[in-house]
């Protein structure tokens, strides 16, 4: 088991993260099971988590979108099922980290990107439209968002996923290098320490 520390974005909230190592049965590799402690309440997709140790693990994986699924420190409650979709950088994370997209003063941060330890690909998480739209106006960013705020599972695996910026207007992808480049930063930051 690795303990880190991560300091991520201006929001200022403490995200300590404990990756459990392969050796548990192969499993921990492929569903990507961590736990991370947020100093603060965070924003994910539908819920506002308070501060305290959350598992976050990969249920689905499917060609461009995962389900993630975010459960309590000793995993008895699932707090919620969230879809994710690949966001790739160029070199692997060395450590967990999470990217948040700013927010006003006073307000939760919204958890972003997952990276997991070794990977290049994260997890960008997936907004219900009205909380996509709040998030992309006060952080005047681009954010991910489901055409609906239908849960079930049928609309994670097939629903439309599109790009909201801060006019709640749909974007190409290809009009945001946002996350790429708090993913670059990120990296820099990390390197630094």
């Amino acid at each position: 088991m690795r303990l880190v520390k991560t300091l991520c974005g201006a929001a200022g909230v403490l995200a300590l993260t404990t990756t459990f190592a392969a050796a548990q049965g192969g499993t921990a590799q492929w569903n990507k099971k961590t736990q991370l402690t947020f100093s603060g309440p965070v924003q994910v997709p539908g819920k506002t988590l308070q501060a305290g140790t959350y598992t976050f693990r990969v249920m689905d994986l499917l060609a461009d979108r995962h389900v993630l699924q975010i459960l309590d420190k000793d995993e008895k409650d699932l707090i919620t099922t969230v879809m994710a979709v690949t966001q790739s950088h160029l070199e692997p994370a060395e450590n967990n980290v999470v990217m948040f997209s700013e927010r006003p003063a006073g307000s939760a941060p919204a958890v972003k990107i997952w990276y997991y330890p070794g990977d290049t690909t994260g997890h960008e998480l997936v907004y219900p439209r009205a909380q996509a739209i709040s998030i992309a106006k006060s952080s005047n960013t681009t954010v991910l968002s489901r055409e609906t705020d239908d849960t079930s599972d049928d609309a994670m695996k097939s629903g439309k996923v599109t790009r909201i910026n801060a006019q709640g207007q749909v974007v190409d992808d290809d009009d945001d290098d946002d996350a790429h480049d708090h993913a670059n930063m990120e990296k820099n930051k990390t390197e630094k320490k």
